[in-house]
């Protein structure tokens, strides 16, 4: 009989166990997706952005920069990660000229990270 308790004792005590580790493991699965989707609205507001309006005006290229480096936070993919902040970086110092060409480079820049975080999700 006491044997039996002993058992019973050990099994539930490993079921709570068991049970913090899973819900520990969902709720990282939660954030981590969430962070991932951040991500990716905050590059769908920087592409709108970027197709919508004049690169020209100040106030929409610093919502842009804004919403680029945003997602740089977001984006836990080092790849996404790293072409993010280079983007960011061109966009402070070397976006000067507000030709189509820097459209052009920014919008295929945010496509190619947008496309690349849903592949590897």
């Amino acid at each position: 009989m006491k044997r039996r308790k002993i058992v019973t004792a050990i099994v539930i005590i490993a079921l709570v166990v068991i049970s913090f580790f899973v819900g520990s493991y969902v709720t990282e699965q939660k954030n981590n997706n969430s962070r991932i989707e951040k991500c990716s609205t905050l590059i769908k507001f920087a592409i709108d952005k970027a197709e919508n309006g004049n690169l020209a005006d100040e106030g929409l290229m610093s919502g842009l920069i804004s919403n680029v480096y945003a997602a740089y936070q977001f984006c836990d993919d080092s790849t996404a990660a790293n072409q993010m902040h280079a983007l960011w970086n061109y966009l402070i110092f070397e976006s000067d000229d507000n030709s189509d060409s820097v459209k052009e480079k920014v919008l295929t820049e945010l496509n190619n990270v947008l496309q690349s975080i849903k592949t590897s999700n």
